[in-house]
């Protein structure tokens, strides 16, 4: 074997990032052709905290349908507001569920809208955060 898996095929060749003011790097899209396989990767990845292959840090993601993906999205304000909060955890789960534990109870929301008028109502407004600019 030549040190390429053939389960997995390049998807997206190369593509720059920018970070900093001149620093870049490249980022590389691969897909694995078995979700079971796939699965069982980003379960390990998960708890392994960083993946580190040849000195370099590997990031893994999901690959959402653009539905799921949108539906997700709708809860990125309700989640600005429950952002370094102390002692709220929260996170999404599959497909667009939104997990917010406080106080001892855990809440679930899949409605955007219950999900902002619950951190509205517990955490107030969201923090003010500085908008990026063109160069980094």
């Amino acid at each position: 074997m030549t040190g390429r898996c053939p389960n997995w095929s390049c998807v997206q060749r190369g593509k720059k990032e920018r970070i900093g003011h001149s620093a870049e790097r490249w980022l590389k899209t691969k897909k694995n052709h078995y979700y079971h396989a796939v699965e069982d990767i980003l379960r390990k990845a998960t708890g392994s905290g960083n993946l580190i292959y040849q000195g370099k840090r590997i990031q893994l993601f999901p690959d959402y349908p653009p539905t799921v993906v949108n539906r997700r999205k709708e809860f990125t304000p309700a989640r600005e507001i429950l952002r370094n909060k102390p002692d709220v955890r929260y996170g999404l789960l599959y497909p667009a569920r939104l997990i917010v534990t406080h106080g001892g109870q855990q809440h679930s929301f899949t409605d955007p809208k219950a999900a902002l008028d619950y951190a509205t109502r517990h955490f107030g407004a969201p923090e003010a955060r500085p908008k990026a600019t063109p160069d980094g």
